[in-house]
Order: structure tokens, then C-alpha cells, then sequence
């Protein structure tokens, strides 16, 4: 999982959860049998989130100022999300892996620094319109 500023990876996770969702409202009808309840699509969502997020440019990393500055700041960050088994069963992101990337808001931002290591970012993120999917071209 990796969030890019501007075309450039700014924060990259190994493990994270992602989530789509179909939302429907309710079109029951005074004619609708018995108590049931008829459902109609409206919509696809999604949000990701990750718990070992770790801040990779250069220019924001251990930059506890940047990252908390990030949630609420109404801007939308591109996201992606490669599957971590290659070709031939490698865990390797490799040509032909299958992802995913969108536009995301990061919604909350909070750290885990435990004594002698390195800080790491639990981030959660909501999906801002369609995602694509396909796979990493073939070099």
C-alpha cells in the first residue's frame, strides 16, 4: 500500500485492510408484499487502512508535523494497492501483480513509537470517487 503527493510516494505499508461497499436505499412501496423490503443500489464506496504505515520521502520522514497534518486537510491523495503475491506464487509485487489506486481523504492519522524502534502510522483513509484496477504493466 503506498500514498503519493504529486506523483511521488510519500508514505508506503506492508499490511493494511481495504474495504468496497454497495450502499442501497430502501424503494419499498404502499404495493411491496408483506413486510418485506424492497433495496435499491445507490452507490459503491470504499476506505482503506493500514497499521504500519511508514513515511518513505525523504522530505516528510519522522515528520510527525507532516503526517498529522494530512487528516482534514481537504485534499485528496492517490492510493494504491498491489497484491503482494507475483507471478508464480513470488511475494514479490512483480509484473502482472493485480492492484488497485484511487484518490483518497485521510480521515485519521495516529502513531505507535515503541522504545527503540521506529515510528510507524496507523492511517485510515476514505475512498473519493471510482477505483481503477488492472495490473502492474510488463516491463
Amino acid at each position: 500500500m503506498r500514498l503519493f503527493v504529486n506523483g511521488k510516494a510519500w508514505a508506503a505499508a506492508t499490511s493494511g485492510t481495504f474495504h468496497v461497499s454497495l450502499q442501497m436505499e430502501d424503494a419499498s412501496t404502499k404495493d411491496t408484499e408483506g413486510n418485506w423490503v424492497d433495496n435499491e443500489p445507490t452507490g459503491i464506496s470504499w476506505d482503506a487502512s493500514t497499521d504500519c504505515l511508514v513515511l518513505t520521502d525523504e522530505d516528510s520522514a519522522n515528520n510527525l508535523e507532516f503526517a498529522l497534518s494530512k487528516v482534514g486537510d481537504g485534499e485528496t491523495y492517490m492510493f494504491e494497492l498491489a497484491s503482494t503475491t507475483g507471478a508464480a506464487g513470488t511475494k514479490n509485487r512483480t509484473p502482472a501483480s493485480p492492484y488497485a489506486q484511487g484518490n483518497v481523504h485521510i480521515s485519521e492519522v495516529s502513531i505507535t513509537a515503541a522504545n527503540r524502534q521506529n515510528s510507524t502510522f496507523t492511517v485510515s483513509m476514505i475512498g473519493d470517487g471510482a477505483l481503477s484496477t488492472g495490473t502492474i504493466p510488463t516491463l
